[in-house]
């Protein structure tokens, strides 16, 4: 077995010697090498990193997806050194107080290991955590010992949707400066915990659930003043946790349902837990588009007609004081025409923002957008295809002998949407597992339709309009032979729909 020890400039761990006779190792600084050998095992000691370290490792390392790794650390280390050991898929971190035979031993077990687990968190206390289970045993003890203990969560909300426009080194570099950023705000706190790679926990001791969520609406302010500046911008979540009054495993669950997104108004305002969005008190719709026309940035427009799903691309050609020109294809300009409206989506914007059309040529493909205002969800949130129906069909939600009545307003090949008269009743459906039943048109029978039940499970109900009626989403259970009766309708649907936008484009 092979070791090698990479340090920067100087090392001055007392493990490195008994690591090095213990699997044959070598010492190589950094600073003398642009090329690095394969090793067994690798154990990178540094007191600090910077940006160009940090990309002179990423290349020596970027070949050696299957190694082991481990970082030594002292106690004077920064966000960006644990982002590094997060890219790097570190094996694990060794402090100056840990007992170096024990170490040893690690080492020598995670080399039988078939898998290699990254770490999960990383953090600034003074004890390094290197897992989520770490983090539990650590807030169990703090929960514990302290009659006071606040927390601030920061989740990345839209890191996915960045991810697909920059490679890997630039969304590092995007990552770093937030760290960076992040850590100069909260430098003396207890702990800055990187649970996942979008999302942050800052743990408080003896600060009031006030005062941190005074502090965190003052960090929420700041951080998008920054980010205002850059032309790939965070969307930020900020929630502030009180949990004194908390158990371990209410804490916990807390955390998780903040990550997961599953909580209703009430739990996001209550007196433990609070949510704070400022992003448009700092970053307006109008600055984003400006940075769209300055930086010619290419976006998606977004129709969805009759359920069908019409996006293509545009641009912002001029921008005045009346709004935004920007160039259509034909398909769009017909959808356009008859919603007065459409959505503008890019990964530059922080939200789908929707614009009404103020004026439309449907000749020159130029159309005028105003009255611009960011969605809070992802307009085209369901996941597959879906259509409304060409005639208005009757159907039931079943729980026993309890059955809501309503029609359907789309359906893809996984879930539907219904609306109905909204009751008690609706609401005591959600979450449940329901039977639908429905007659579903289908011309290659006699009696032109197929009656289908379904399994599915009801997943929210929303306000539909001013008059009572809601709108009620069910996710198709497993699937069933009826799947492809759907799909096929669904199928069928498009092509009318599509024909049918294509002869109103003609006749324009």
């Amino acid at each position: 077995m092979s070791l090698c020890h990479l340090y920067n400039k100087q090392t001055s761990s007392l493990h490195v010697e008994k690591l090095k006779s213990s699997f044959d190792g070598v010492s190589l600084d950094l600073e003398d090498i642009n090329k690095l050998k394969d090793y067994d095992v690798y154990i990178i000691e540094l007191e600090q990193t910077d940006k160009e370290l940090s990309s002179k490792l990423k290349t020596l390392f970027q070949d050696k997806n299957n190694s082991l790794i481990y970082f030594i650390v002292s106690s004077n280390y920064n966000l960006m050194l644990f982002q590094l050991t997060y890219f790097l898929k570190t094996k694990d971190i060794i402090t100056k107080g840990q007992n170096t035979n024990n170490v040893i031993k690690r080492i020598a077990t995670d080399l039988k290991e078939e898998k290699i687990v990254v770490p999960l968190i990383t953090t600034t206390s003074s004890e390094i955590i290197s897992s989520r289970v770490s983090f539990i045993d650590l807030l169990k003890q703090r929960l514990a010992i302290n009659s006071q203990l606040t927390a601030i969560t920061i989740s990345i909300q839209n890191l996915s949707k960045i991810t697909k426009d920059l490679n890997l080194l630039e969304l590092e570099e995007y990552l770093y400066e937030l760290l960076i950023f992040m850590e100069s705000l909260f430098e003396e706190r207890l702990i800055f915990s990187q649970l996942e790679r979008d999302f942050y926990v800052v743990l408080l001791e003896n600060t009031s659930f006030d005062d941190t969520k005074d502090m965190a609406n003052e960090f929420h302010n700041l951080i998008l003043e920054e980010m205002a500046h850059k032309e790939f911008k965070f969307l930020i979540d900020i929630f502030v946790v009180d949990l004194t009054t908390l158990s371990l495993e209410e804490s916990i669950n807390t955390f998780n349902s903040i990550k997961t997104k599953e909580l209703n108004y009430s739990q996001m305002h209550s007196d433990t837990l609070q949510y704070t969005s400022k992003t448009q008190s700092v970053i307006s719709e109008n600055s984003v588009l400006d940075d769209a026309f300055n930086n010619k940035t290419e976006f998606k427009l977004l129709n969805i007609y009759n359920g069908l799903v019409i996006s293509t691309p545009s641009k912002i050609l001029k921008r005045t004081k009346e709004g935004i020109y920007i160039s259509f294809e034909q398909l769009q300009g017909v959808v356009m025409g008859i919603e007065k409206e459409t959505i503008l989506q890019s990964s530059i914007f922080l939200q789908d923002i929707l614009a009404s059309i103020k004026v439309i040529n449907h000749k020159k493909k130029i159309a005028v957008l105003e009255k611009f205002k960011f969605l809070s969800t992802n307009a085209n949130a369901r996941k597959f295809a879906r259509v409304t129906t060409s005639r208005v069909i009757p159907i039931s939600l079943n729980i026993g002998s309890s059955i809501i009545n309503g029609q359907i307003i789309d359906l893809s090949i996984k879930s539907i949407a219904i609306k109905s008269r909204y009751s008690k009743k609706v609401e005591s459906f959600k979450g449940e597992d329901v039977s639908i039943v429905f007659n579903i048109p289908n011309y290659r029978f006699d009696d032109g339709y197929t009656q289908l039940n379904i399994s599915a499970k009801v997943m929210v109900v929303l306000p539909l309009d001013n008059e009572g009626n809601c709108k009620i989403v069910c996710d198709f259970n497993k699937a069933s032979s009826d799947e492809s009766i759907i799909k096929e309708y669904v199928y069928d649907r498009q092509k009318e729909l599509i024909i049918e936008i294509k002869k109103m484009s003609k006749l324009g």
